[in-house]
């Protein structure tokens, strides 16, 4: 069976090209797409394990600027943006 050409008169946006790329990526590395609320309940969860951990990481008579020294500040929140 012969080849066939198919040429098109469409040209993606760059924003199209970026969000076929993105799908590229995701589908790579076997990724799922999530909604924002989704995503930021999974953000919420390893900030709140590793805020615990920091919390319970703790040496008699250490203060915080010790502590602080020894395994960094404690963790902060973060925040999804659009």
């Amino acid at each position: 069976m012969g080849s066939v050409e198919i040429r098109s008169w469409f040209k993606p946006s760059a924003i199209e090209i970026k969000y076929i790329g993105a799908n590229i990526w995701i589908n790579k590395v076997l990724g799922q797409i999530k909604t924002k609320d989704e995503a930021q309940a999974l953000v919420d969860a390893e900030v709140i394990a590793s805020q615990t951990a920091w919390d319970n990481d703790n040496v008699d008579g250490e203060t915080t600027e010790e502590k602080n020294n020894r395994i960094g500040t404690r963790p902060t929140d973060i925040t999804l943006e659009e």
